[in-house]
């Protein structure tokens, strides 16, 4: 018999529910994060964190154009990403896609939650990349591991929760944070990172951006589509210190959504104005 799996979200004033067969796996982290993965007709195998008000779909194995964007278009911009950063991304998703480019030789990815980790290596398809040689998955505070790393990454992406007050994420709102992200990359270094979505969370989208053009120069705003995502649409903000993010460098093989001919239009679906605080 199946059920309703999903989130409802009052803050949003939005909700979003997939009908699942079966529960796959499920546990309470060391953090209290109820993790649940489940099997869906439509969407293939997802991935649920938090309870209740806080539940959100993270990551399905059909439809999932998130992680193809966040990764790629960095590391298609940049001449030679050679090391990467990625800070969140316990289900192993965007580590998948990064894994794609043969020139990065190094990727770090560094998770707060161990159990996410454990549970998706295990249940996803991709679950074997955490295995890749190229990989070194770290357990740790994302916005504390990287204060203590100065001029180490081309590529740094972040691929965390919603930041709201009280979750983990919310340091990465910060400003300090984006200073670190500058500090972090070599010369000639890119930042891609999440910012929400442009409907029901443009007070994310504004405050990544606003953080990032404090320390960047060059900052800009993306999009792509994500339908298991509050209003099927996602903005992620990059900033460089030197390659321009809207040309591709190379090809990059093996992808469902993204590709050369699809990279600067990214950047284009929407003009600038919604930043504008309403009113």
């Amino acid at each position: 018999m199946g059920f309703w799996i999903g989130e409802a979200s009052e803050k949003l004033g939005y909700r979003l529910e997939l009908w699942a067969e079966r529960v796959i796996a499920e546990a309470v982290s060391d953090h209290n994060l109820r993790i649940v993965i489940a099997e869906t007709d439509r969407f293939g195998k997802v991935l649920v964190l938090g309870d209740g008000e806080d539940a959100a779909l993270q990551y399905s194995d059909r439809w999932d154009f998130y992680e193809e964007a966040l990764a790629h278009v960095p590391l298609a911009a940049h001449p030679s990403p050679k090391r990467v950063l990625i800070i969140g991304g316990g289900d192993g998703a965007v580590l998948r896609e990064v894994l794609k480019h043969p020139e990065v030789e190094r990727i770090t990815l560094v998770e707060i939650d161990a159990k996410v980790v454990e549970l998706c290596r295990r249940h996803l398809d991709h679950g074997h990349v955490f295995d890749d040689e190229r990989t070194e998955l770290v357990i740790a505070n994302g916005s504390q591991f990287i204060s203590q790393h100065k001029a180490e990454f081309d590529v740094i992406l972040g691929d965390y929760s919603d930041p709201y007050e009280g979750m983990p994420a919310y340091a990465l709102l910060a400003d300090s944070f984006y200073l670190d992200c500058r500090e972090a990359l070599k010369d000639g270094g890119i930042v891609a990172l999440q910012a929400g979505s442009p409907i029901f969370q443009p007070e994310i989208t504004r405050r990544v951006y606003r953080g990032l053009a404090g320390c960047f120069a060059d900052v800009d705003l993306y999009f792509s589509p994500m339908p298991i995502y509050p209003g099927g649409l996602w903005v992620y903000a990059v900033a460089s210190l030197g390659p321009d993010v809207r040309t591709p460098l190379r090809e990059t093989t093996g992808t469902r959504f993204y590709n050369s001919r699809i990279h600067a239009c990214l950047f284009d679906l929407f003009r600038m104005e919604f930043l504008q605080e309403p009113g």
